[in-house]
């Protein structure tokens, strides 16, 4: 089995750096549990959980001031 590293050359939708899933994900997954560090293994996973579960469901449109 070849792997391409190169793929995204071939292909413009994917994107030949990884900084969104710096920033996007584990940079505010980082923070959380810097600012969580008191506590439990087992209460890191939960939270970390939490975080992804809630990050899943889609965010309604906010309504704007009239």
């Amino acid at each position: 089995m070849s792997l391409n590293s190169f793929l995204f050359v071939e292909n413009k939708s994917i994107p030949n750096t990884t900084n969104c899933v710096e920033g996007g994900i584990n940079s505010p997954l980082t923070e959380l549990l810097w600012r969580h560090r008191g506590i439990r293994k087992e209460q890191k996973r939960d939270l970390v959980l939490s975080y992804l579960s809630a990050r899943r469901k889609p965010k309604l449109p906010t309504q704007n001031a009239t």
